[in-house]
């Protein structure tokens, strides 16, 4: 009887694997978010643009603009018109990189100076507020704490600190801030 349960239970395993990872898409409909696609804005208005193009989006000056063109086919030749045009003006792509150390954006900024970006290039400093306190959790009373320092001094910690304060951490050991 267990040998059975057990069969059962690793072909049901199984067949929520293979579920997950995809494989039995083909015999369930596609319905994964029904919710987000039914409250699309605008739906009628993305266009798909292949990603070879390797010409720049250029924004409609009432003439002739890449969003409006109605063929895949023609894009190209609408981006090289787009471009000849002198009214047409380049609408800027941003790009965000983050989390970088101090050296890491300067060696970052670096890289980026044969581009010559001048004015277009920016960098925002953001401090990160994680920090960690490592603690031992409160043993009750100073008595108990103090058994915990030796302890601690034993096994050759010895940068530690006793939270003496009136606070739910009282009497708990701090071994640094992270």
């Amino acid at each position: 009887m267990l040998k059975f349960f057990f069969w059962l239970l690793l072909l049901a395993n199984g067949a929520l694997l293979a579920y997950q990872q995809g494989y039995l898409d083909t015999w369930f409909a596609d319905n994964h978010e029904p919710g987000r696609l039914a409250k699309q804005l605008n739906a009628d208005k993305i266009r798909l643009l292949p990603a070879n193009t390797g010409k720049p989006a250029v924004a409609d000056t009432g003439k002739k603009a890449l969003a409006d063109a109605a063929d895949i086919d023609t894009l190209p030749a609408v981006a090289a018109d787009a471009s000849k045009n002198q009214d047409a003006t380049v609408v800027p792509a941003c790009t965000e990189f983050g989390n970088f150390s101090d050296a890491e954006a300067k060696r970052f900024e670096a890289q980026l100076t044969p581009l010559a970006l001048g004015k277009r290039l920016s960098r925002r400093t953001l401090t990160e507020g994680g920090s960690h306190m490592v603690f031992i959790p409160p043993q009750g009373n100073k008595e108990n704490a103090e058994k915990k320092i030796g302890e601690l001094r034993r096994m050759g910690i010895t940068d530690f600190y006793l939270v003496q304060d009136n606070s739910p951490m009282r009497w708990s050991i701090s071994l640094g801030i992270f």
